[in-house]
């Protein structure tokens, strides 16, 4: 189930990929399938669209790949039996998606505590999360949007205490889900979910390496 959460429904939900595949199996066209729909939705970019849809069937691909003899599962069941099916599939994978985040969170700790210049006093606790966050330096720097400056101590204190102009709660753009760990506020994609510590953490699972296909 670990795969479902990390390559298959970061893009929809089962039933959704299900679809798209079944549609493309029954040749069914763009107009066709609106019609059918008891909901209309709005207008879509037909590109947009095209790409959602080969964004879909090729999620449905590697999902095939995850669970052997899904294909026949789903086909030869009813409606009523496939939505129960698809359940039992997410919840495995909610379970996965738990116990990653159980080995992820002491293996941060980890990589902070053993980059050049920590100090001990500074280093993490492995076992429990007290005095972390923004109250931490080293938290705190990762977790400081790029548009403050951490290392000067009068704007750290102000991040800290949230003083209007200084809130880090509701910002994106935070330090960590950089490459560097520093962004440029004329382009804030630029590097954006590229740190370090976000690939390391990301490759699943952490302890038994990339998922194979």
């Amino acid at each position: 189930g670990r795969g479902i959460r990390w390559l298959v429904t970061l893009c929809g939900s089962i039933q959704q990929l299900v679809m798209e595949n079944d549609r493309r199996l029954l040749g069914v066209s763009d107009e066709e399938d609106e019609d059918n729909e008891e909901t209309p939705r709005p207008p879509q970019d037909p590109q947009e669209l095209a790409q959602r849809r080969d964004r879909d069937w090729r999620s449905f691909q590697a999902l095939t790949k995850l669970i052997p003899g899904l294909k026949q599962k789903i086909s030869e069941r009813s409606e009523s039996l496939r939505t129960h099916y698809y359940t039992h599939l997410i919840s495995g994978a909610n379970s996965a998606r738990s116990d990653d985040h159980s080995r992820a969170k002491p293996k941060i700790a980890e990589w902070i505590n053993a980059r050049p210049g920590v100090t001990e006093a500074q280093r993490l606790t492995l076992s429990i999360r007290d005095g972390r966050g923004l109250q931490h330096d080293l938290t705190g720097r990762l977790l400081c949007p790029i548009r403050y400056d951490w290392d000067d101590l009068s704007v750290r204190a102000k991040v800290r205490d949230e003083l209007d102009g200084y809130s880090a709660s509701s910002d994106y753009w935070i330090r960590c889900l950089y490459e560097g760990e520093e962004g440029d506020l004329r382009d804030v994609e630029k590097g954006f979910l590229r740190s370090q510590l976000l690939v390391k953490a990301s490759t699943p699972p952490l302890s038994l390496g990339p998922l194979k296909f």
